[in-house]
């Protein structure tokens, strides 16, 4: 999904969003201390799920709290890493204190989302990487 973003942004696509210049890549001109709370974690959201560690570290930055759920789709940021076998997406948000603990509503941590994606994903490889940060920053094997 990320290459299609890529192939899309490459051609001139519009962008007209924060969330959408996230899932790009190009923050310029969408960040600010105007930037509504929800849209910054919807952005956030977006990055991480297309690794766009440079996003992720400047709403971060921007004081976009990491261990909080979007209100429209309830989707967070380190569950929605794990769900889909994102590796650097799961390093730099632990890296910045996400909490690998912290459950959903239906009690499920990211480690418990990472093994459901991978049941579901063709190339696992993401999932097992993350698996392995997600065990190591719980402490369990």
């Amino acid at each position: 999904m990320t290459e299609v973003v890529d192939v899309l942004v490459a051609a001139g696509a519009r962008v007209r969003t924060i969330e959408e210049a996230a899932a790009g890549g190009d923050l310029a001109g969408w960040l600010s201390s105007d930037t509504p709370l929800q849209a910054r974690l919807r952005a956030l959201i977006m990055a991480v799920d297309h690794q766009r560690i440079d996003v992720v570290e400047a709403l971060i930055a921007a004081d976009t709290p990491i261990d909080a759920e979007d209100e429209a789709f309830h989707r967070h940021p380190l569950r929605l890493a794990a769900a889909r076998g994102r590796p650097e997406s799961v390093r730099a948000l632990l890296a910045h204190g996400a909490d690998p603990i912290a459950r959903d509503s239906h009690g499920l941590t990211a480690l418990d989302h990472c093994r459901r994606g991978r049941a579901h994903a063709p190339d696992i490889s993401g999932h097992d990487e993350v698996h392995a940060l997600l065990t190591d920053a719980v402490g369990v094997g």
